[in-house]
């Protein structure tokens, strides 16, 4: 009986600290994957940023060529 007992109570503790490793890697991912997003959005920002100020560049550039051309 005290066997069972002894077995039981191993089994709860083994189980408790199951629950509590599978609780930390559960909040662990979620606080990788907030970062992650937040992150992606910090490069997505910085991303199309530089492709408008590319874009505005290139503009700028057809613009000024053109007007060279004409006045020339």
């Amino acid at each position: 009986m005290e066997a069972a007992v002894a077995e039981a109570k191993a089994d709860m503790q083994r189980m408790e600290a199951k629950l509590a490793n599978d609780t930390e890697i559960a909040r662990a991912k979620r606080d990788f994957d907030a970062k992650k997003a937040s992150y992606d959005v910090e490069v997505n920002t910085a991303r199309a940023e530089a492709e408008m100020a590319y874009e505005l560049q290139v503009r700028l550039m057809m613009a000024s060529t053109r007007k060279k051309i004409r006045y020339s």
